[in-house]
């Protein structure tokens, strides 16, 4: 009872002594006033007791009513004791209320609340001094200083916690609740003192917090219920703040704890499998501070982040995502250590997986922001490393941030996706190209301004978040050309570096503001910006250990801005500087290839716009990248996007160069080795492998695994789902990059076996670019002319034959001036305009002999003529062949039909040679020693399509004829015909029945297709027949295709030495020769060209005598085809009927 109720009874007992009588009547009234007091302790209790069990109800169900009514029960308990303050209970109920308050708090987020608990905490506290309770009253207290803390960040709340914690620690010195209290409060006071700049302050907590986490480890270790349980707690606490403030003593803390805690006996699975993954994470952690690093630190945080990957039976999803999690974050690392890219598809490739699981699925916003960041950058990187060419892991980088900034559960989280997502918008929006959005990038720089805003000074991530709205400016400069714009984000660059304590960081900024200084000097051609821009790359470079893929990128730079101050001062070291610079990037073999690649290209062509001494050097370092680029362990489409990473013309430019220099003979192994890289790479898998197969052990073994690989490469790289960005699920993206991933790894296998080929006697060269002594063969039926056009001047290279000498000749008056003259011309054959004759395929327009005849003769004048009396040929009514390998414009210019058509002195190339197209020297290669190849059993395949099913498709009722002439010439038995009643040609029937033809006739409608060349097809009864169906086809018996619809010899405009059309593919397939269109055709002049094409080619036949001729000379299909344009020359047909047929092989 409270002293002041005994102090009244007292007095009472003695006043009964004294009188009697009044003691009679004070008794009942006594007695009911000790029943009221006696009643409203009980109900105290209760109402205690019922706001207990509805904060016990609370925690279950989250239901707001119930924790509100405990706050008014456990304020009306408190009421009872406004008349007795100092009543021993009230520090119990003034703690129970504090509790509910706080619950409340942590639901409602409002201030008062804690606020309000932590007036009820110091209440009892004051009553409670000196006494048994007041060690726990402090607990409770410290806690929601600390909760007040992490709400409103006012330093002193925990600077009183810390205060009463040292006052418990003298209480109960042993206690581990006290000493965990005394930890989280230091560890927040030092993240606030960090961020405050207060060193002496800093190293002062740090050595408290770790001391207590030391006598924690000693003295709470008998509290945790299962070994390592403790250790794995505080080793977290250390990693955890050591990421808020880079302090590398508490990293190591952090190291060793979880280190000497894979050695406690009895560890249990679940605490072993979490003191690894945060190993893992630590090594990590260190490994990225360049001044903490250990030199094994990278290769144990991938052995154990590896073995947590791979650990049996069922784990956390919580453990689980930041076991992935950290997994990616490694091989990014090592990525971006070794530029090695298997690293970076493997992390892809394993984001996909897990957040494609039913596990994945369901993880909480803040595991799956860090999971989407870490997918969204590695596929950024992979943008990147694919030149700039796969837009769709881009598009896909942007969705998946997007969707982290947009789940993200704080706001700094928030701020942490709002800045990946920032940076890539920025890459997204320059892969879009000028004119650009400049209102975009305004939004762009305005959501990295809020990030700016709400990172601190002192935040160790401001440097890199300045330094992307400096690159936000930039971009926003190329787009507007205002300077100021691009000052501004100099000054952001300048305030990043000025931040940057890491060498690593550094690096990145000052390359950064090399190219915004560069680009200021291009644009007010002050030296002083030059000057600067090369201190910055200089300065880079001296922070980077050698080797490392980031000197690729810097020396290249540098050596860009030496080139541009050599063109400003002519100073010679400026230029002998800058192709070092450009050398060293290329020979870094930690690069990536397309890194290298774009390092050699540049060195290249400033080397041989100054003539640098270097330039065959470059050239050469450069189109051996090519193959590399386009390998084999990519797919189909991969292959042709990388070819389009600006490496057209590369090969005609070195050729150039080595013509320039006498050098004929290497610019023709330039161009063999540098075009068609597509074709040449595809063709490498159906390398004949006789003579290795007959070679003593162990080459037939060799070969059977080589063959093996290569047909199981071929088919793989076919079999791609072709999406747009985001169309797919993360479950069929992790299928897409599995099947990338085998892709790749096939092509090891295969590099692999073709390096233990190379081994073995004879076989040395096995696959190695041919050298011209191994091509000159290829002039043995006739010459070949290659035509080069690179810089604006062009050249012929004739091989006459095998033995004689290569004959170049200039061809100067093929300008770009003449060049011009084919504007119109291309635009006709592009189908630009309408087309009034039925055609097999896009339209063109309805006057275009007159731009076509005058191309024509420009031709004639500025290229063939020169050739003809290089070679001195003579007009002749049986003319001899003659084999031109265009390259570059060259491509889409008809060489064949060059000529002057009226007026006087008419004559044209057809007078002097039948001409035949070569994509590469190689195509020749198989037949160049052989007799002309012959048709011993015929079987011919006929394909109509006179209707289809496809929209968008007219008729084309000349097919109909055009089969019937071919039925005349060729036996029936011989002849299977398709795309009539009862025998529809439908796609599957025709790709079976191909390989068992010698010769193939197609009369449909073709398209190519400009934006994809690897959509082109021939149009069938139920669908396309495309570039990668017919790719499938490997032929033996195939001699010779006539494609008899339109556009099936039309190059891709991007990627003329890429020759991605129909014509070239069945060439691949395995046909000898191919008769194509390089544009539209007119469906009547179908049959005409038929007709007269294979009466003449079955009239060579030895057995011409025969009304039928069984035995056709398919070598005489360019003669045959000569023929026949002649006969519609004969006609009067106009240019537009005749011009497009070319034949193509031997």
């Amino acid at each position: 009872m409270p002293k002041n109720k005994r102090n009244r009874n007292h007095s009472s007992h003695q006043h009964h002594h004294r009188h009697s009588v009044e003691y009679d009547l004070d008794d009942p009234i006594a007695q009911i006033r000790l029943s009221i007091e006696s009643s409203k302790w009980e109900t105290a209790t209760l109402l205690r007791e019922l706001g207990s069990h509805l904060r016990d109800r609370f925690s279950q169900s989250k239901e707001l009513c119930d924790i509100d009514e405990a706050v008014e029960v456990h304020r009306q308990s408190l009421i009872i004791f406004q008349d007795h303050p100092h009543h021993n209970s009230r520090p119990s109920f003034l703690s129970h209320y504090g509790f509910v308050l706080h619950d409340r708090f942590h639901h409602t987020h409002k201030v008062d609340d804690i606020n309000n608990a932590i007036s009820q905490h110091q209440t009892a506290l004051d009553l409670s001094y000196g006494t048994s309770n007041e060690f726990d009253i402090l607990i409770n207290l410290a806690k929601s200083l600390r909760c007040r803390f992490d709400a409103v960040r006012d330093k002193a709340d925990l600077d009183r916690g810390i205060s009463h914690m040292h006052r418990a620690m003298t209480l109960r010195p042993q206690d581990g609740t006290a000493l965990n209290i005394l930890a989280g409060c230091l560890e927040r006071r030092v993240e606030a003192v960090y961020q405050e700049d207060d060193n002496a302050q800093l190293n002062m907590d740090v050595k408290e917090f770790v001391e207590v986490q030391e006598r924690n480890l000693k003295e709470a270790s008998s509290t945790k219920s299962e070994p390592g349980e403790l250790q794995n707690e505080i080793g977290t606490s250390f990693f955890e703040l050591f990421h808020k403030t880079l302090i590398g003593q508490l990293l190591n803390k952090a190291i060793s704890i979880f280190c000497e805690a894979r050695t406690i006996p009895g560890l249990s699975p679940r605490y072993e499998l979490n003191i690894l993954s945060n190993l893992s994470a630590c090594f990590m952690a260190r490994y990225r501070q360049k001044e903490l690093r250990q030199p094994s630190d990278l290769e144990n945080a991938a052995e154990l982040s590896h073995r947590c990957h791979q650990y049996p039976g069922s784990i956390p999803s919580k453990v689980r995502v930041f076991i992935v999690t950290t997994r990616c974050n490694v091989l990014q690392t090592q990525y971006d250590e070794s530029g090695e890219i298997s690293k970076l598809n493997e992390a892809i490739a394993l984001s996909h997986q897990y957040l494609g699981s039913p596990e994945g699925a369901v993880i909480p916003e803040d595991d799956r922001v860090s999971l989407l960041l870490v997918l969204g950058m590695a596929l950024r990187d992979r943008f990147l490393e694919s030149g700039r060419t796969n837009t769709k892991d881009l598009d896909d980088s942007v969705k998946f941030l997007q969707e982290a900034r947009n789940i993200a559960p704080t706001d700094a989280v928030r701020m942490r996706a709002t800045h990946a997502l920032v940076g890539t918008l920025i890459l997204h929006h320059h892969a879009q190209g000028l004119p650009g959005n400049p209102a975009t990038l305004r939004t762009v720089i305005q959501l990295q301004e809020e990030v700016v805003n709400a990172t601190l000074p002192t935040d160790f991530n401001r440097p890199t978040v300045l330094s992307i709205l400096g690159m936000a400016w930039e971009e926003l400069y190329l787009v507007t050309r205002t300077l100021k714009d691009l000052d501004e984000g100099i000054k952001y660059s300048r305030d990043a570096i000025k931040l940057s304590a890491s060498p690593n960081q550094k690096t990145t900024y000052l390359s950064n503001i090399v190219y915004s200084l560069h680009r200021r000097y291009i644009h007010n051609h002050h030296l002083e910006d030059l000057d600067e821009a090369i201190a910055k790359c200089q300065e880079a470079i001296s922070y980077i250990e050698e080797p490392h893929p980031d000197l690729c990128i810097i020396q290249s730079s540098l050596g860009r801005v030496l080139t541009d101050k050599f063109t400003r001062t002519k100073n010679r070291e400026c230029l002998q500087a800058a192709t070092d610079a450009f050398r060293t990037a290329a020979l870094n073999n930690t690069a990536s290839i397309t890194q290298r690649f774009f390092a050699a290209q540049r060195w290249a062509a400033v080397a041989d716009e100054h003539n640098h001494e270097t330039a065959m050097e470059a050239y050469t370092s450069a189109v051996q990248f090519l193959p590399r680029m386009a390998v084999l362990g990519l797919d189909l489409t991969a292959r042709q996007q990388m070819l389009t990473a600006g490496t057209d013309g590369l090969a005609r430019e070195a050729a150039k160069c080595a013509i320039n220099s006498g050098l004929f003979d290497r610019a023709i192994e330039f161009l063999e080795q540098g075009r068609a890289v597509f074709w040449s790479q595809a063709l490498q898998l159906r390398t004949p492998l006789d003579e290795l197969m007959d070679s003593p052990a162990p080459g037939p073994a060799l070969a059977e695994k080589l063959q093996k690989i290569s047909k199981t490469l071929e088919q793989r790289s076919r079999n791609v789902a072709k999406r747009e960005a985001g169309q797919f699920s993360h479950e069929d993206q992790f299928v897409t990059e599995k099947h990338a991933a085998e892709l790749r790894n096939l092509d090891d296998q295969w590099q692999a076996c073709v390096e233990e080929v190379r081994l073995l006697p004879r076989f040395e060269k096995f696959l190695l670019p041919r050298s011209y002594s191994d091509l000159q063969v290829v002039s043995s039926h006739g010459p070949v002319v290659i035509l080069n056009i690179a810089g604006g001047s062009a050249d012929a290279l004739i091989l006459r034959a095998p033995s004689e000498k290569i004959v170049h000749v200039p061809l100067p008056k093929f300008t770009p001036q003449a060049i011009q003259t084919f504007g119109g011309f291309w635009g006709i054959v592009r189908g630009s305009a309408d087309y009034t004759h039925r055609s097999r395929g896009v339209a063109t327009s309805s006057g275009p002999d007159s731009v076509l005849g005058r191309g024509l003769g420009v031709l004639w004048r500025t290229v063939v003529k020169p050739v003809i009396r290089a070679l001195d040929l003579k007009k002749s009514e049986l003319p001899d062949r003659i084999w031109w390998c265009p390259t570059g414009q060259f491509v889409s210019l008809p060489i064949h039909a060059a000529g002057i058509y009226s007026g006087p002195g008419q004559e044209c190339l057809a007078d002097y040679a039948v001409s035949s197209y070569i994509p590469t020297l190689a195509t020749l290669l198989p037949v160049a020693s052989e007799p002309a190849p012959q048709v011993p059993n015929l079987k011919m395949l006929a394909v109509i399509q006179p209707e289809t099913n496809l929209k968008g498709w007219g008729t084309l009722e000349s097919t109909r004829d055009e089969l019937k002439n071919i039925q005349q010439v060729v036996p029936s038995d011989s002849l299977a015909s398709y795309g009539l009643e009862g025998a529809p040609a439908t796609v599957d029937t025709i790709l079976r029945q191909i390989p068992t033809a010698n010769i193939v006739h197609f009369a449909c409608h073709g398209k190519q297709d400009a934006t994809d060349p690897l959509e082109s097809a021939l149009v069938l009864e139920d669908g396309l027949l495309k570039v990668p169906q017919i790719m499938e086809l490997s032929l033996t018996a195939g001699s010779l295709v006539f494609l008899s619809a339109c556009q099936t010899a039309t190059g891709d405009k991007g990627l003329p030495d890429e020759l991605m059309h129909l014509a070239a593919t069945m060439l691949f397939a395995g046909f000898t020769g191919a008769v194509g269109t390089m544009w539209s055709i007119r469906d009547e002049d179908g049959p005409i060209v038929a007709d007269s094409f294979y009466r003449h080619l079955f009239s060579q036949s030895p057995s011409s005598g025969s009304p039928q001729h069984t035995n056709p000379q398919t070598a005489e299909a360019a003669r045959a085809l000569h023929a026949a344009v002649a006969k519609l020359r004969q006609q009067g047909r106009p240019f537009m009927s005749w011009v497009p047929f070319i034949h193509l092989g031997y």
